[in-house]
Order: structure tokens, then C-alpha cells, then sequence
């Protein structure tokens, strides 16, 4: 069986994501398309817009054929991290044909040069960035600074300043530091910009419509099902009052544990929280040339779950897991042929007494991300949500 993978977030998913895996499916010729997708929270720092469950649901509708679950301890890390975390579970999955990812830049050869080069990380290329940091740059503004002075190529800087090119190299330089036998497969992004903030007909990025979900606007024509099919939206200021508890009610010493905290940012953390009266005011009262918007919320967002320096290394020392979210009816063979072909655990229905560090904190993710709806959501679903079986299409 010829199988091809995406690496997503569907926050929401819009007819762009349904492009994408009917052009993935044309492009690779693939027998089933499986996607691994965030969980409740996403690479931002953020909760989702929907829960896991209902974005499986809408990708099993719209083109997958499994859904599986990209576990929080990567989903909301940088895109390193988030790329080789990923990469990682398709490879112990021992059956992925092809990994097809959307970039605003096309040209896989030059993608694979440079991505080559940033998994190779050369003296000069990290003398570059060590001077560009030295200045007090935030790591992402000094890695371009330090790419585009050993590598100079015309389209670098584009590159660089796009969303998706960048977790495209990452994806790469993943593939290439394990060893990966998947096959990179490049699908050019149509309409908007990734952060495009306006609606553009039926290709309107994911910012775009969740601006306008939050609005009150009509975005039926960027969606792939009517508006009664989805329940109400969660929002990031939702995170607002828990955390500033979390932040209020930590002891002493206790931030500085928390995996992501680094120069001190404990303490400034603890003297904003005091002030601050919503996570915006947080974020503003931190942000700075070092420590960008989005390090610090995917930071605030360890805070809330309370993510240890220590768990992060207990998870990473197990091996990985694929949690099955959902499956497509007609395709059920899938379970039996990852049962034959994976080497690592696939979970269809956790259990309480078998948990792993990683699964115990996707599990507390969901049940943090509760709180966080309207009406506010019981504790313990990813016990007794089953797997989702999607009718044939």
C-alpha cells in the first residue's frame, strides 16, 4: 500500500487544507492519505479554534484517510522541534511513502541546498549567527541574518520570511538528520498569504478566518462545511484567567523549571503577572527584540500546563507514539497495516493504567482545553470519546 503523509494544524480547516491533500493525493498517486495533525493547542501557543476531535472530523470529510494525533510536546514547540517530532512518528510508522507539505516557495532543489546546509550547521554559519545573537537579535531574525551571509542566494530572504518555507526546511533538515527514506513532495501555497488578515474567497488563510469567526463575520465560503455544523470557537483570551492564576499561585522558584524558561524571563514573567489583566497584556509586557510574540506564548502556554524542563526530557527519552484520532470507514485496513508495518505504539483508545509521559500530557492538554469552551467541557474525554468513524464518502 502506497501511503502519503501531511503534517497540519487545520486551525480551522478551509478549503486551501482540501487543495492541498486532493493535490497531495494527484501529485504522489498514493493508495491512502494520513494526517498528522495538533492536537487541542497548536505551534502558536494557542488553543485551537476547534477541538481535535471535530478538525479530525472535518479532515476525514474533506480528504484524509486517518487522522493521527501530533502529541502537545511537539505541536507547541518551535518549528524544529515541532518538524522533528513529527518526522519521528511517521518514520516509526515504518510505512509513509511521502510527506507532502505546502511553501510559498516551490523549488524543492534549492529548499533541500539550504536545509542541507542549516542540518549541517557549518563553522561560518555558526560564527554568523553567534555574532547575530551576540547583538541581541531573537533566534529566528538571527539565523536569516546568518543564512543569507553564507548563503546568498536571491530567494533566501523570501524564504525565510515565509511561515510555511521555513517548517518546509524543517521538515527537510528532519528528513535528512534521521535518515528518512519518505519522500519530500513540495506543494506551491495558492491564495492568501499565510497571514493574510483579510478574507479572500474560498483560499483566505486560517489567521484570516479566525479573525473573522472571532468578529462575528461570515467566512462560509473559506469553510467546508455550513456554519451549524461547527460548535462555538475558542479564543486565546480564553487562556486569560487561568493563567494569570497559574502565574499568581506559583511558588517560588517554581517557574524557573518551566521547559522554555531561560535569561531571567521567570522573573519578569512573575512581576508582569502581577499587573497584567489578560494574556495580551502579559505578552505585550514581555515581548521584546529577543523574545518574540510567539516564543513567549507557546512559553505563557507551558505555564498553564505547567510543563517541566524534566518532563520534556522524560518524554523525549521514551520512544514515540501514534494516537489515532479517527479513520475513514472504508479504510479500516489501515489499522491492520500500521499493526503489521509500525514500530512503534499505535493507540486507538488510551488507558488510564498505560499511560506514557507524552500521552499523559496530551490527555491533560484536553483536559485543560475544557475549560476553555463554552459551555465548559467535562475532564477525562480521551477516555470516553471512541475512535471517530467516518461514513464513506
Amino acid at each position: 500500500m502506497k501511503i502519503s503523509a501531511v503534517i497540519a494544524e487545520y486551525n480551522p480547516l478551509h478549503r486551501g487544507h482540501a487543495y492541498h491533500m486532493a493535490k497531495t493525493r494527484r501529485q504522489t498517486g498514493c493508495d491512502a492519505l494520513i494526517v498528522l495533525m495538533s492536537g487541542n493547542f497548536v505551534q502558536r501557543g494557542e488553543p485551537a479554534v476547534f477541538d481535535k476531535w471535530m478538525r479530525a472530523r472535518l479532515a476525514l470529510r474533506t480528504g484524509a484517510d486517518m487522522v493521527i494525533e501530533l502529541p502537545v510536546s511537539y505541536a507547541c514547540a518551535s518549528a524544529e522541534r515541532f518538524a522533528m517530532g513529527a518526522v519521528r512518528i511517521l518514520n516509526g510508522l515504518h510505512c509513509i511513502d511521502a510527506l507532502s507539505f505546502g511553501s510559498e516557495a516551490a523549488d524543492l532543489s534549492l529548499l533541500q541546498e539550504l536545509a542541507g546546509m542549516l542540518a549541517e550547521e557549518p563553522p561560518v554559519y555558526q560564527a554568523a549567527l553567534a555574532d547575530a545573537l551576540s547583538q541581541g537579535l531573537s533566534f529566528p531574525a538571527a539565523r536569516s541574518r546568518a543564512v543569507q551571509a553564507v548563503f546568498p542566494h536571491p530567494e533566501v530572504r523570501d524564504i525565510l520570511a515565509s511561515p510555511n518555507a521555513i517548517l518546509a526546511l524543517e521538515y527537510l533538515k528532519a528528513l535528512k538528520k534521521t535518515g528518512s527514506a519518505i519522500r519530500p513532495v513540495v506543494i506551491p501555497r495558492r491564495g492568501s498569504q499565510y497571514l493574510a488578515e483579510g478574507l479572500d474567497g474560498e483560499f483566505s488563510s486560517a489567521l484570516a478566518i479566525r479573525r473573522a469567526l472571532r468578529e462575528g463575520r461570515e467566512a462560509e465560503a473559506a469553510l467546508t462545511e455550513p456554519p451549524e455544523f461547527y460548535p462555538p470557537p475558542v479564543f486565546p483570551d480564553s487562556l486569560s484567567l487561568p493563567l494569570l492564576y497559574a502565574l499568581r499561585s506559583a511558588a517560588p522558584g517554581e517557574l524557573s523549571q518551566i521547559y522554555g524558561m531561560a535569561e531571567g524571563l521567570e522573573n519578569k514573567l512573575a512581576a508582569a503577572s502581577k499587573t497584567a489583566r489578560n494574556r495580551e497584556e502579559l505578552l505585550t509586557a514581555m515581548k521584546s527584540r529577543r523574545h518574540p510574540y510567539t516564543r513567549l506564548s507557546r512559553l505563557l502556554l507551558a505555564c498553564f500546563f505547567g510543563i517541566t524542563t524534566g518532563q520534556i526530557q522524560s518524554i523525549d527519552a521514551q520512544p514515540p507514539y501514534a494516537r489515532v484520532l479517527g479513520i475513514r470507514q472504508e479504510r479500516r485496513d489501515l489499522l491492520s497495516h500500521l499493526a503489521q508495518h509500525s514500530r512503534i505504539p499505535v493507540i486507538t483508545q488510551p488507558r488510564e493504567d498505560r499511560l506514557s509521559p507524552g500521552l499523559a500530557l496530551d490527555i491533560r492538554a484536553s483536559d485543560l482545553y475544557g475549560l476553555l469552551c463554552r459551555p465548559i467541557q467535562p475532564a477525562g474525554r480521551d477516555y470516553t470519546q471512541g475512535l471517530l468513524i467516518e461514513p464513506p464518502r
